[in-house]
């Protein structure tokens, strides 16, 4: 239970606001190629996991020859070995992802767009206040848009969650 409470926790920022956020940055032409791509990954994904995982269960859990083979109830795979293999390959990705340079060229001049009109007409930036935290949270909840993605989220997991 605690590590499917984690695992939603994590992914509903990026499953609820990750196809908005491209369809807001990508242009109207390529966005539908973004949104299929991100979409089939995460598809995708789990399948190859546990594709992955099976192939991995064919070893001993430590390697050495336990004296019967994998049709036998004391078998144990080598479960451990996809964690493993995935994380090195998720290590050797973030190595390129730091790569990237702190703000595109674009978004710079965009900054310095932004700067420029408030520096034309300055507004008092109100600090959140605690009690506007109600009306905020009742906000959120009756935008239609949010519920509906947060939903299908929900249901696009129960089955891969085994619910």
């Amino acid at each position: 239970f605690g590590s499917l409470l984690s695992s939603g926790i994590g992914q509903t920022a990026v499953a609820t606001l990750g196809i908005p956020y491209i369809d807001d940055n990508v242009g109207s032409k390529q966005s539908p190629m973004y949104m299929a791509v991100t979409i089939g990954m995460r598809i995708l994904g789990p399948a190859s996991g546990f594709i992955f995982g099976s192939f991995c269960t064919r070893w001993y859990v430590n390697f050495s020859n336990p004296g019967f083979d994998a049709t036998d109830p004391r078998w144990i795979g080598a479960w451990w070995l996809g964690p493993v293999a995935i994380g090195s390959l998720m290590l050797l990705t973030s190595i390129a992802m730091f790569s990237f340079p702190k703000q595109l060229r674009g978004k710079q001049q965009t900054q310095a767009q932004v700067v420029a009109a408030a520096a034309a007409a300055p507004e008092p930036e109100e600090k959140p206040k605690l009690k506007d935290f109600p009306k905020t949270v009742r906000r959120q909840l009756s935008n239609d848009i949010l519920m509906f993605r947060t939903a299908s989220c929900v249901f696009h997991l129960l089955p891969i969650a085994g619910l």
